[in-house]
């Protein structure tokens, strides 16, 4: 009867571990929902970073996501992300080329945003001014724009 009671414990143990187990350094999620969406062709191409060294660099992303643009307002999710500082940046790819096409003086042409809505000015804006910190789900609204 002892061994039976011993047992039943240690499966209650480790379904509670199970359930109530995971790390809290964690956060469920980051959900970014995009609007101002004009043009209903190509796709977002979203890029979530935490380094500020890193910030807004391609291949430097911590995760990257695209998503058809097929809607005048999209949500994309990341999971599973740690606790600490992000900042995003994303655009527009409207005709698929898998690059944020530019002028000649370097101007995006397809529209673009970064997280807190930071307008630019003269050049992309510092990590510090876009980061956000996740310590449980986070939710945010970006609007895409063109300069």
């Amino acid at each position: 009867m002892k061994t039976k009671l011993k047992i039943l414990a240690l499966i209650a143990i480790i379904s509670l571990v199970i359930i109530y187990g995971k790390s809290s350094s964690y956060a469920d999620s980051i959900t970014v929902t995009l609007t101002n969406i004009k043009i209903l062709k190509g796709v977002i191409r979203i890029a979530l970073y935490n380094k500020k060294e890193n910030f807004p660099k391609e291949g430097k992303e911590y995760k990257t996501a695209v998503v058809p643009a097929n809607s005048y307002k999209i949500r994309y999710k990341f999971l599973d992300i740690p606790d600490g500082w992000y900042a995003i940046a994303l655009y527009h790819d409207i005709n698929n080329d898998g690059k944020c096409n530019k002028n000649l003086i370097g101007i995006p042409i397809e529209p673009f945003g970064f997280s807190n809505n930071i307008k630019v000015k003269f050049s992309a804006p510092k990590f510090n001014k876009c980061s956000f910190y996740v310590k449980k789900d986070v939710c945010l609204t970006i609007i895409l724009y063109k300069k």
